[in-house]
């Protein structure tokens, strides 16, 4: 309202008799005046007070689990929050999630961590929380919400390894994994064992996915394989370690008889496929490994090495849920599916089969 009236701070102090130090403290949230200033600075704002000042909302304090922020940033964060085996559970929004999602609580970290819910907005029993880095997961969140509106499910976008150990944490309801064994480069049960200890769990097939090499549209520098990585000029991207895409160069590069110890150059560590897609847009990479959904959304090249599966692994308490027969009704669906293969480099035949139990 000062700006619009054309007023600096100063000259919005001299007119209504209090220091520009107090007008920046208003302006801050530090301070709050008495009645009779705030009228006079609504009438020289030409507005109302309640313009200008309204009661904060009130919010509910508790003590939460906090699920760590894939980029390591400073607090407060905007959250959602979800009750995972009957205790609140925190998870920041971030990445694209932070700029399109309302966040149903402000959390601060420290000795204990706690959760600012607002009420009416915060119901942690609506909220399942699924942990992967498979795009498809953004996906199926949306269509469970347009199939029923008595809960949400909100992706935490993360490496295999890490949603893995989160869901063995207990911070998480379902897992999404697509690590491969790094010899035979088939589904990596054992790891999924070791990773979520003390469990009985579900696997359930999601999708099979293409996963191989983002490179620039028309893949202008000739790229075929992971061979071709070691060239000195190359601008390489990977992902962190443990995840399944790094599992998957190492494999490709044993494959090829590369030494890895030939990529040690400046390499950019990046912690999704979306950043690795987004490093060759913008053109500070020329190759990294990714899946193809990222790469036909971004405009980019692709060269297709394998194709895997990409699982959800589900504690088999959870599968008592009601919720997951709505999830997994949604997973086998006709609109579902035929969306996902829409999106390029999906293969939704296997979608919503049991793998495995144990």
């Amino acid at each position: 309202y000062r700006l619009a009236a054309g007023l600096s701070q100063r000259e919005l102090a001299e007119r209504s008799g209090i220091t520009r130090q107090a007008v920046n403290a208003i302006e801050q949230g530090r301070y709050v005046p008495g009645t009779s200033i705030a009228l006079r600075l609504a009438q020289i704002l030409g507005c109302r007070v309640e313009d200008l000042f309204v009661l904060e909302p009130d919010v509910e304090v508790v003590e939460s689990a906090f699920i760590p922020p894939a980029q390591p940033v400073g607090g407060p964060w905007r959250a959602q929050v979800a009750t995972v085996e009957g205790r609140l559970v925190a998870a920041p929004l971030e990445g694209r999630l932070a700029t399109i999602a309302t966040a149903q609580a402000l959390v601060e970290e420290g000795p204990q961590t706690l959760a600012r819910l607002r009420p009416g907005e915060a119901d942690p029993e609506r909220m399942l929380f699924v942990a992967g880095c498979d795009p498809a997961l953004g996906l199926l969140a949306a269509h469970v919400a347009r199939r029923n509106s008595s809960f949400c499910v909100c992706w935490l976008e993360r490496s295999s390894s890490v949603a893995l150990r989160l869901l063995g944490e207990r911070l998480v309801h379902i897992a999404g994994s697509h690590l491969t064994d790094p010899e035979t480069g088939a589904a990596d049960l054992d790891a999924i064992r070791r990773l979520v200890p003390g469990l009985s769990l579900v696997v359930i097939t999601l999708s099979e996915w293409r996963e191989g090499l983002i490179v620039a549209r028309g893949n202008p520098l000739g790229i075929r394989g992971a061979v071709d990585l070691v060239h000195p000029g190359l601008g390489v991207v990977v992902r962190e370690e443990g995840s399944g895409s790094r599992l998957f160069l190492e494999r490709m590069l044993r494959a090829a008889e590369v030494s890895s110890v030939a990529l040690l150059r400046p390499l950019r560590v990046l912690a999704s496929h979306w950043a690795v897609g987004q490093a060759v847009a913008d053109g500070w990479a020329d190759v990294g490994p990714g899946v193809e959904v990222v790469a036909r959304a971004l405009g980019l090249g692709f060269v297709p090495l394998q194709q895997v599966r990409f699982d959800l692994v589900i504690p088999r308490h959870v599968m008592e849920d009601v919720r997951m027969g709505v999830l997994l009704d949604v997973v086998a669906s006709g609109p579902f599916r035929q969306e996902l293969e829409a999106l390029g480099g999906y293969d939704t035949r296997m979608a919503g089969r049991l793998v495995t139990e144990w």
